[in-house]
Order: C-alpha cells, then structure tokens, then sequence
C-alpha cells in the first residue's frame, strides 16, 4: 500500500520519469497473459488472442506498459465469472496502435463510469465482496498510457461486459 501511495504522488506530481525505448507490445501483451496463467486457469477462464501477431514496435517504458495490461487483464477476470473467455486484441490503425481487454462480465453501470478512472475508485457490484484492491489500478492505467501520449476508453454494457482499449502511438524510426 505505501509504494502505492507513493507511486501515486509522483504521478500526481508529474514527477514519474519513464524510461522508453522501442518494445514489442505483442510481445509484452503475451508476456502479461503469460504472468497471469494461474489465475486464468484456476477460474477456468479462456483467453482468445486476435488481431496481429507479428511485431509492433511502440516506444514505450516496457515495465509501466506492461503494469497497464496487467492490471486490465486481472480485472477483466476478477470481474468475470468462472468459465468465460476474455478477449484480447491488437491492430495497427494509421500511426497508433490499439489493444483492448474485453470481458463477458458484469459490467460497469452509468453512474459508475464517469468515475471508473478517478483515484480511490472502486466499484460497488455483486462481485466486490470477492474483489480485493486499492482503487488505484484504474487510475495507473490512465495516468501511465497519457504519459506515453496515449489514450485509454470504456466501452460498457451492464451485465454485458467492459472493454478497455489503450491507443498508443507507434514508435517512428527517425532518420539521420
């Protein structure tokens, strides 16, 4: 809880330095699904991968990055229930990248979803008595893809499901 806090005051104070270098954000997403097997397997949850395979190179501080799809991935299962998939994606589209992280779960409800992103913030639903956490991983989640000059969104449908999809920037090779 205190690195928590103090991650969290940095950020707040736009003191968080990242290190970027050219990564591989299918590699990296693998990585995070690969991390977090167990808890896929011991919810007997499926993870469907689509979209492209080969490399996309991002500049991206790979560990924050990383940290991102971790924590989408988690909630994407701790909001789910046993024996469902959860579909990750990835596509190029003009000079950004997009990978989501969609659910079959229970949702985010309208009053809920302007303030899914705001420190703190956890959600009251029939699955929170279940769910542990700090309401900061949502927050992270924002402030780490907009300081990669990213952006993050919701898609929702109560009962159905949350999607979150991360846009990041592709990394430009520049010449000498």
């Amino acid at each position: 809880i205190i690195n928590d806090l103090l991650k969290t005051a940095q950020i707040d104070s736009n003191k968080y330095k990242l290190h970027k270098h050219s990564h591989n954000i299918v590699q990296l997403i693998h990585e995070s699904i690969a991390d977090l097997q167990t808890i896929f397997e011991l919810n007997k949850q499926t993870i469907v991968f689509r979209g492209q395979k080969q490399s996309i190179q991002v500049s991206m501080d790979a560990i924050e990055m990383k940290l991102v799809f971790i924590n989408l991935l988690e909630n994407a299962s701790k909001y789910s229930y046993p024996g469902t998939e959860i579909i990750v994606s990835i596509q190029r589209k003009g000079g950004y990248v997009e990978a989501s992280v969609a659910d079959t779960g229970i949702g985010i409800s309208k009053e809920n979803e302007q303030r899914i992103f705001d420190k703190f913030t956890r959600v009251d639903n029939e699955l929170s008595d279940t769910v542990t956490g700090t309401g900061l991983g949502l927050y992270w989640v924002k402030q780490i893809v907009e300081l990669h000059q990213g952006s993050v969104k919701l898609v929702k449908a109560l009962g159905k499901g949350s999607k979150f999809t991360v846009r990041l920037p592709l990394w430009v090779k520049l010449s000498s």
